[in-house]
């Protein structure tokens, strides 16, 4: 199991990230936890299912409780203080982390979060590998960063068309 609490650091690069990684991503060092706990999670599932590097219309639908919630307050705060935090701003949306995670693993099928259990992500992503649908393989389940600042729950799953 990944020790989470490295990424949180100020650079969050720790060994495993940039083994994992090759390199050290261009947005890193302006990503939020959310952000970096995902694109670490799914580039590790994906290579440790010997999927990565992606290849083809592979998409990623995630679940998650809080979405963005952590970086929402974070926001808040930084505004209250010094007003807008254009670092900040960019991953209030909680289909972010699942963005970078896509663009650095070159998945290309459709990519969001939704919010709710690792069954709404599921049932999402099987939606996507119908006999008509786009993606020939979906990765999905759920990554929640807890507001209060628990631990980040994670857990991935791949759904292949049949």
């Amino acid at each position: 199991m990944m020790d989470w609490t490295g990424l949180a650091d100020d650079n969050g690069i720790v060994p495993e990230v940039t083994e994992l990684l090759g390199e050290v991503p261009k947005r890193w060092g302006r990503m939020d936890l959310a952000s970096r706990v995902t694109l670490v999670a799914v580039a590790g599932f994906l290579k440790a299912e010997g999927i990565l590097p992606a290849a083809g219309d592979i998409g990623l639908v995630l679940a998650t409780g809080d979405g963005c919630l952590a970086t929402d307050l974070a926001f808040s705060r930084a505004l209250a203080v010094d007003g807008v935090s254009p670092m900040l701003f960019g991953y209030t949306l909680a289909n972010i982390p699942l963005a970078e995670a896509a663009s650095h693993c070159g998945l290309t099928g459709p990519v969001y979060a939704v919010y709710g259990d690792r069954d709404a992500a599921r049932a999402q992503a099987a939606g996507w590998l119908a006999p008509s649908g786009p993606a020939s393989m979906m990765l999905t389940g759920i990554i929640n960063i807890s507001a209060d600042g628990g631990e980040p729950t994670v857990e991935l799953e791949v759904l292949k068309k049949q």
